[in-house]
């Protein structure tokens, strides 16, 4: 066969097999567009066996929420509804001082927006979905019985917003950047915290996460204000490698319970506590063996001396092993 007739004949094999696989590729198309008609995605609300719900009318759940589209459809399946329709949607506070509803589960991201103490004191709300949210304000779950929680997308964690959350288990903010004052305080519940991203906190933002065993890693960190990381009882240590300041109290109380070494990575740090004497960030950790990373200046800023903070940690009474790697 000549060449030209076998390329012609080559390029009409391939056209067919185009057609064919963009035919497959629109059946496909029509399919998940049939799909998603007949199973519309929804929000979600749970309650316990007998409880009851906020509204039972899409008529109540519209006037008591904020939103560019309301919802259009309200189904309900014994102890859960189901909100169809609806974006932008900002519930005004429908949730506070609830004792029925146990999980909200947004599968469509309706909801962007809550307002101060949205579920405060939701005594039996264990899980909540909220993927398109990006800021949880003052005491949005304050005293909640929160367990679980996906907010991927939240940067912002007002005052106060998880403080005394007994049960809550995990602080998991992929893409959180400001804690605000005692965001998370006496949530006593929490062994894992994953927070890469963050840079800013406030006063008590973690005081008394007292079951959190590991090492807290937070590689953003600017600066770690008073009281904010005091009584982590069971902590391990702090990988603050950016962090510039450190206010008084800062680690008072924590790390008590720790065995093997306790770690201080504080390697960016020009400022311990405020002053240069004893601001009692370490007064009340003895008896360990310590790894403390530092800059240089710290040991000779107090005329001379090392900071008064560090004089404290390596001072024969409080017995710890310290070895200071400066940097």
């Amino acid at each position: 066969m000549p060449l030209s007739t076998d390329i012609f004949g080559r390029l009409s094999w391939l056209t067919t097999r185009v057609k064919r696989l963009c035919c497959a590729v629109d059946k496909n198309t029509q399919a998940i567009a049939a799909a998603s008609v007949a199973n519309p995605c929804y929000l979600e609300i749970t309650i316990l066996p007998g409880g009851a719900f906020p509204y039972n009318t899409l008529a109540g759940y519209n006037a008591n929420t904020i939103w560019s589209t309301p919802f259009t459809g309200l189904v309900t399946l014994g102890d859960s509804q189901r909100l169809y329709g609806g974006s932008g949607v900002n519930f005004v506070n429908i949730f506070q001082n609830n004792g029925d509803v146990t999980s909200i589960n947004d599968g469509c991201g309706v909801v962007t927006g809550l307002q101060n103490n949205s579920f405060d004191n939701a005594s039996v709300l264990s899980y909540i979905n909220l993927p398109s949210v990006v800021s949880i304000p003052t005491q949005a779950f304050f005293l909640s019985a929160l367990t679980y929680f996906n907010l991927p997308l939240v940067s912002f964690v007002g005052d106060g917003a998880f403080e005394n959350c007994l049960s809550l288990q995990s602080i998991n903010f992929p893409s959180l950047t400001i804690a605000g004052n005692g965001s998370f305080r006496n949530c006593t519940s929490v062994t894992s915290i994953n927070l890469p991203l963050l840079t800013t906190v406030d006063q008590g933002c973690f005081t008394n996460v007292s079951s959190f065993a590991g090492l807290l890693n937070l590689p953003e960190l600017l600066s770690a204000p008073q009281f904010s990381f005091n009584q982590m009882t069971n902590c391990i240590g702090y990988n603050f490698p950016k962090a510039v300041t450190t206010g008084a109290n800062c680690f008072y109380d924590s790390c008590l319970a720790a065995t093997g070494t306790v770690t201080f990575n504080l390697r960016s740090c020009i400022d311990l506590g405020g002053t240069v004497g004893n601001d009692q960030i370490w007064d009340t950790l003895s008896g360990k063996v310590v790894d403390l990373t530092i800059p240089s200046i710290l040991m000779t800023c107090n005329s001379g001396n090392p900071d008064g903070d560090i004089l404290q940690l390596i001072s024969p009474g409080q017995g710890n092993t310290v070895n200071i790697i400066t940097v």
